[in-house]
Formats: C-alpha cells, structure tokens, sequence
C-alpha cells in the first residue's frame, strides 16, 4: 500500500516538516495541518496516477494540507505537469496544495508555468535557499579549514558529474587551452558512452531529446579524440556516486589548488539551434543555487562561476563576498550565454598563467574574503526564507 511506501510515510511526511520549521518557526505547532509527499519523477511515477488521487483525496478530508516537498530543484517541467495530472481532477478547493522550490523566483515561474498549459488548480510556491540550508545543516565532515598561502599542485579544482552543454564546452576549452592538465578535474557523465551516443550523436541511441546535436565541431573533436579519458572521476566511488556535500577527503584537492571553477547546473537562458543553447525541462527560473556554489565557501576556496547572468549578484544579496577586481567578475552581468562563457573562458586562461610570485600575491588578496565568507556562511542567525509563510495558509 502507498501507506507504508517511504514517499508516502507518515514518520517521513513529520521528519521533513520538523525540517520546514527550522526554516519556517511560525509553523512550530501546525505540524498536523500538513502532509508532505517527498517528490521526485522517479518516486512520483513509481505507482498509478489513480492511486495518488485517491490517496491525497483521503489526506485532504482528513483535513491535511498537501506539500509537494520540490525545495532541491527549480521548477521542472516534467514534474510539475506530473504533479498537476494527479492533482487536476481532485475535488478540493484551492489553498490545498503547496510546493517547495529551490529557486528564489519559483513563485513567478510556476504562475507563467501554470498559464502556458491552462492548468485549473493553483499550487502554492514556498521559495527558500534550499541548498544554502542544507549545506548548512548536514555540514558535520569536515575540520575548519585553513587558507594557507603557498604554491600549490594545481591550479584549479573543477567538479562536474552530468553533461551539460556548458560544462561540455568548458571541458573542451580546458584541453584546447592546456590547463585540464593542471587541474584537478571531474567529469562523469550520466551515461555510459555518453560522447558517443549524446555528444557525437550516435543514432543508436533511442533518447533524441537528451542528444547534444548543436556542439561547435572543434568541441565535439576535442570530446572524441579525449573519451578514452571519461569517466574523469576525482570523490566519485561506489559508495559515494553523489557527492553532494564536501567530506575530510575533499580537502585535499582545494588545499592544493588555487581556486574552484563551479560549473552550476543552470547557465543558458536562451533555447535555440543557432547558438547551439539548450536547456531541458526547466521553466525560467533562474535563481536557483545549488550545493555546487557552497563547496568552496565551505572549504575556504576562491572560486569563478561558469553560471547564469546574475548569480555573484544573487550571492552578494545573500551577503556573500565576490573577488572581484582579483577575479575578472564582468563575466556576471553578460546577457549574451555565448558571451559570457568566452569571457569566463578568457578570464580562466588568464589566471592559468600566472607566474608563482603572481600567485602567491592573489592568495594575500583574496584570504581576508574566503574567510569573510566562510564566517558568514556559519552564521547561526542567517534567514533562509525567500517566500514568507502566509498566516492563513496555515489555517
């Protein structure tokens, strides 16, 4: 029964709601009005729509509220129309149904969302710094770091695990330009053979709408003449094929490197062939975060983001420092996806050729600001909440 199914447990719906309330306190005492569903497409299309329906249904006259509990993600396409297929046809009114997003501008999105498909029912966005939070709350592996200035193994630390398009074109770039060599370097791809079938767009490979058809030639060269090297693995392992937070191991590589090149899960606002952009199953909302973003703030690192428009700006509203004129931090305000990974790219070779004085200089510079930040990130009085809890959505 979906009862007894972890997705559906009563003991899961009430540990993440003690969790919504250390995020949310005006919620301390209002545990029992909510049922949260955790919800990915995976556990969402794990049992017939049917038996949701009934099964919320039950919940709702039981007085619940239903939270879609979808804080690690932006608004996704795919799930929210799924969640909208279970939720359409329930006879309840609205104010029912809540969801929770990781993506600061989730609220809008999802209204724009909700119109595009004509959907009846509304659900309530709860928008929150969902990694901030959770990189906060399950930090425990890891010693206070220091930042030691020194001459390092390396010069940069650059995790990538899934293939997206920017990653795939700083990947070719880092070859291209000589410093992949330099660098202490991840890529896995979520694929067996994902060059071949994805990149290099073998038609063997049934899943067209996760093809990469549009990679510039000298891209798609540098991938084929270099796939005896993937997977490219740095903390991946079989008991950790995730690594979603930073462990006493990773230290390691930000110790000896100078600074992190993040390759955030969002980057390209614009979807079309002549750039070659394409962005799956998100809807436009982009200030979303991930715990990509927190790893070296965690570990003390600098860091320069291959990311959307605007995310040093989104960091530095949460109180953050950035490194600029350290780092050439132009590259945030470009418009222009295309543009703007150039310039993040020219801005790499740069610093990739610093001589070891220069080096040493950068470190001075930059000290008193990772550790600014990493105070800041541990600050215990730091407000998570973007979407603020409506009185009467409690009621």
């Amino acid at each position: 029964m979906l009862v007894d199914e972890y997705d559906f447990s009563e003991q899961n719906s009430v540990d993440t709601i003690r969790k919504l309330m250390s995020v949310y306190p005006e919620l301390d005492g209002h545990a029992e009005k909510f049922y949260i569903v955790t919800t990915t497409y995976n556990s969402l299309t794990k049992y017939p729509i049917e038996e949701y329906k009934t099964f919320l249904h039950k919940k709702i006259l039981e007085g619940k509220k239903i939270i879609f509990d979808v804080s690690a993600e932006t608004i996704l396409t795919n799930l929210y129309q799924y969640i909208h297929e279970i939720i359409e046809d329930i006879d309840v009114e609205d104010g029912s149904f809540f969801c929770l997003c990781g993506a600061i501008d989730g609220e809008v999105a999802y209204q724009k969302f909700r119109v595009k498909y004509n959907y009846k029912k509304n659900i309530q966005v709860i928008c929150f710094h969902h990694f901030e939070y959770f990189m906060r709350n399950t930090h425990s592996k890891v010693n206070e770091p220091q930042f030691d200035i020194k001459l390092k193994e390396k010069l940069f630390l650059c995790f990538n695990k899934i293939e997206r398009y920017q990653r795939v074109y700083l990947y070719a770039h880092s070859v291209k330009y000589g410093w992949f060599d330099k660098s202490f370097y991840s890529f896995e791809g979520s694929i067996p053979e994902f060059i071949d079938k994805k990149i290099l767009f073998n038609d063997s490979y049934l899943n067209k709408e996760f093809c990469y058809p549009y990679l510039e030639e000298w891209v798609k060269e540098v991938l084929e003449q270099t796939k005896h090297k993937f997977p490219i693995r740095l903390n991946i392992t079989e008991e950790r094929k995730n690594p979603l937070d930073v462990n006493q191991e990773d230290m390691y590589f930000f110790e000896n490197s100078y600074l992190s090149i993040v390759t955030e899960t969002l980057f390209y606002k614009v979807t079309n062939k002549n750039n070659g952009l394409c962005v799956f199953n998100y809807e436009p909302a982009y200030n979303f975060i991930t715990e990509k973003t927190f790893k070296p703030i965690i570990a003390k690192h600098p860091f320069i983001f291959v990311g959307f428009t605007g995310i040093l700006q989104l960091l530095k509203n949460r109180g953050y420092k950035t490194f600029h004129p350290y780092i050439d931090e132009t590259y945030d305000n470009i418009q222009d996806d295309y543009e703007r990974l150039k310039y993040i790219t020219n801005e790499i070779v740069r610093l990739s050729n610093f001589s070891e004085n220069e080096w040493m200089e950068w470190q001075k510079n930059v000290k008193d600001i990772v550790e600014y930040n990493y105070n800041h990130f541990f600050d215990d009085d730091k407000d998570y909440r973007h979407t603020r809890w409506n009185e009467n959505w409690i009621k």
